[in-house]
């Protein structure tokens, strides 16, 4: 099992974070040089608070009902794994696409790897695929 403080992190993360876009809480949560390997989609790995918060200031206005709770989380000693859901209605540009007003439901992973309480490392997967289709949007 996480630790209560790691177990909190990643609750404030999602919700915090992601939910209410509150940008300022990734400070608190995450290292200075930490790394995020993400979808292609997302363009692969982001650097740093600021490639955080541009990520999520992506989502956050694609979707701005956009929640991402907490399902499942494990761990042991520095890494986390946490299994979340995400819904969120299509009403602002994504990825340089107009949007469609169709509503998504996906599920993902986050590995984390904590540090002196902070979280230095994510790894995320998600239905990348599965979001696209459900907003209509046609791949090669």
């Amino acid at each position: 099992m996480p630790t209560p403080a790691q177990a909190q992190a990643i609750e404030r993360y999602s919700i915090e974070v992601w939910g209410k876009g509150n940008l300022d809480a990734i400070d608190d949560i995450f290292a200075s040089d930490y790394v995020r390997h993400g979808p292609t989609l997302e363009g692969g790995t982001t650097d740093g608070a600021k490639g955080l918060k541009d990520l999520v200031t992506v989502y956050r206005t694609a979707m701005s009902d956009l929640q991402v709770p907490v399902e499942n989380m494990a761990g042991d000693g520095e890494t986390v794994l946490t299994c979340w859901s995400a819904t969120g209605t299509n009403d602002g540009e994504l990825l340089g696409l107009p949007p469609t007003g169709k509503s998504c439901d996906v599920i993902g992973f986050w590995m984390h790897r904590f540090e002196d309480g902070k979280i230095v490392e994510e790894w995320a997967t998600w239905d990348t695929h599965g979001f696209l289709e459900q907003l209509g949007v046609t791949l090669p």
